[in-house]
């Protein structure tokens, strides 16, 4: 019975691989490829045609019921996998042991469907977001040169942002929905992640000219502003407040203080050695009260700003 039940299955899999390459072929090519059959698979192909159900969903069913494939040790070619339901339409279809677990869609049209995905929305692989010198697009660079990462794995570009400040996530989040991204944001225990795919926006931070980028003064605010929540700090000194920014990279410290520099503020550059093997940490750092003050009103950050929350406005 095993024997004629294996029979059975590669002969309705044969059939129907002739029934599909019969209804995608030209009408000639088709005639030459009934030709070469017996006249008994010509009836069967013939028949099958004739009750219109050369549809995808009728060969899904078909392939449906089919006999069970048998096992390994009787089946040389058996790749192994089962039959799962889509979860959208209903409609069969067959899973690999790699997606076995993951699979719940028989076609993308379903998964788009189930995701919520919009009629007319590009892909995140064919995003085109602005990427013209905005303060916008200033920001986002500071804050990917703090807290923020990219990630490259073909075919998976990706821009990151994970932290405890859930207003910082959402900021982030609605700058790169104004580029034209399509960013999501969830909380995991206590920290919120903020991701956008795209492989355009990946590409032109890796490759971008941070000082010839920033040539104005809004460009320069907008990126100070991203690297300050990313990397920044205010904290209490004795009789005043003190704004730090830190990094272990001396090359992007000297970039942000040359930009503060021409925005007129003054912060002064120190290291620091932490021990125990890690990177030297260099510091920005002011003290004044009278730039403080104007550092807050001025560059405006979301978080991280002390005492200083009456004049916060985004």
């Amino acid at each position: 019975m095993a024997r004629l039940g294996e029979r059975l299955c590669a002969e309705a899999r044969r059939i129907i691989s002739e029934r599909t390459r019969a209804a995608m072929w030209r009408p000639e090519v088709r005639e030459c490829f009934l030709a070469s059959l017996t006249p008994e698979r010509q009836e069967k192909i013939t028949s099958f045609h004739k009750k219109d159900a050369l549809r995808p969903e009728r060969v899904a069913i078909s392939i449906a019921n089919l006999p069970k494939e048998v096992g390994k040790e009787k089946n040389g070619n058996w790749r192994g996998g089962r039959y799962k339901e889509c979860i959208v339409c209903g409609n069969p279809f067959w899973a690999l042991p790699c997606n076995e677990s993951t699979a719940r869609y028989c076609s993308k049209s379903c998964q788009q469907e189930a995701i919520g995905f919009k009629e007319g929305q590009v892909p995140h692989n064919r995003l085109r977001p602005n990427l013209l010198p905005t303060p916008t697009l200033a920001y986002i660079l500071g804050v990917v040169m703090g807290d923020g990462s990219i990630v490259v794995s073909p075919p998976r570009y990706e821009v990151r942002l994970q932290t405890t400040q859930h207003d910082f996530n959402l900021a982030f989040a609605a700058t790169l929905q104004e580029i034209g991204l399509h960013p999501k944001t969830y909380g995991w225990r206590n920290t919120s992640i903020t991701y956008a795919f795209s492989k355009a926006i990946v590409e032109w931070l890796k490759q971008v000219d941070r000082s010839a980028f920033l040539t104005t003064n809004s460009l320069r605010a907008a990126f100070v502003r991203g690297f300050y929540e990313s990397e920044g700090g205010c904290y209490h000194t004795g009789y005043s407040w003190q704004i730090v920014m830190s990094n272990t990279n001396r090359d992007l410290i000297d970039l942000v203080q040359c930009c503060l520099q021409e925005l007129g503020y003054n912060f002064h550059l120190r290291s620091h050695q932490p021990g125990n093997g890690r990177k030297v940490l260099f510091m920005l750092h002011k003290a004044t009260k009278s730039e403080v003050e104007r550092f807050f009103k001025e560059i405006n950050p979301c978080i991280k700003r002390g005492p200083f929350m009456a004049v916060k406005s985004c």
